[in-house]
């Protein structure tokens, strides 16, 4: 059994976390913000309602950028470069 659960406060209140929340109803639900600090929770076997404000993130991330064009592009300068040092030897 899952004791415990951590939710991020930008993602509490969406449909898919709520689906999964609920189908753990007798574990501890832990509200945590985007550096993993607790900010709220709730003991074992206890029905309650957590809520708060959430902060939006503005910063965009390497890969919310240049998507996946960056992870291929990585993946075949790996690979050609794997296949130039086999030829050398």
């Amino acid at each position: 059994m899952i004791e415990t659960i951590y939710v991020e406060e930008v993602i509490k209140n969406h449909p898919r976390t709520k689906l999964i929340l609920n189908k753990f109803r007798k574990s501890r639900i832990i509200l945590i913000n985007n550096y993993g600090e607790i900010v709220e929770y709730i003991p074992i076997n206890k029905q309650g309602r957590l809520s708060g404000s959430a902060p939006i993130n503005l910063d965009r991330s390497f890969y919310s950028r240049y998507g996946d064009i960056s992870i291929l592009m990585l993946l075949f300068l790996t690979l050609l470069s794997k296949g130039l040092i086999r030829q050398n030897k």
